[in-house]
């Protein structure tokens, strides 16, 4: 059992919770290998809208326009020419992981999967020698759910997207708050 296997248990999150935590990891990721661009932020703020949705095929069937999802495309020029081979590979892997948290379990039971592919998006972000975002911190802002959880109030949205997002800061790089 990997150490977030270990915190999940302690601290259980909702599969709209954990979603925001892939994309932290994509937010670490990024602002550990100076990587910034629009196709990122678009993701980055689509995966952030399930914290409030109130209709997740509706949020799913948005994620397929984006050019940047996670969902088998190709990385943007622009993103995959500031990559090493090694880190375009891993990055990818990181998308598809982060996109699973948030589709395993949309049509069916209650399973396992989105914690599993919250896993290996942290196993990949170490592999490249990134920490991955603190479980603990993200649950203090959330109340303990599991399964997909109920839509999250604004305010509580507001609180986990600055968490999110504060992820840019430790290069230097901070974004601007998601409207």
């Amino acid at each position: 059992m990997s150490s977030v296997s270990k915190e999940l248990v302690d601290h259980p999150l909702s599969n709209r919770v954990m979603q925001a935590y892939g994309a932290a990891c994509i937010v670490k990721f990024c602002a550990a290998r100076c990587i910034r661009s629009v196709h990122v932020d678009q993701l980055v703020k689509y995966l952030l809208k399930l914290l409030s949705s109130d209709n997740i095929p509706e949020w799913e069937s948005a994620g397929s326009v984006l050019e940047l999802s996670g969902r088998e495309n190709v990385l943007p020029e622009a993103v995959a020419d500031r990559l090493t081979a090694h880190d375009r590979v891993a990055f990818l892997r990181i998308l598809e992981s982060v996109a699973e948290i948030g589709i395993v379990d949309m049509y069916g039971a209650d399973t396992n999967g989105p914690t599993q592919a919250l896993c290996e998006a942290t196993r990949i972000l170490s592999s490249c020698g990134i920490e991955a975002p603190s479980i603990a911190e993200l649950y203090a802002m959330v109340r303990s759910q599991r399964g997909w959880g109920e839509p999250l109030p604004d305010n509580q949205v507001h609180l986990l997207e600055v968490w999110c997002l504060s992820h840019w800061g430790e290069r230097g790089s901070q974004s601007s708050a998601i409207p």
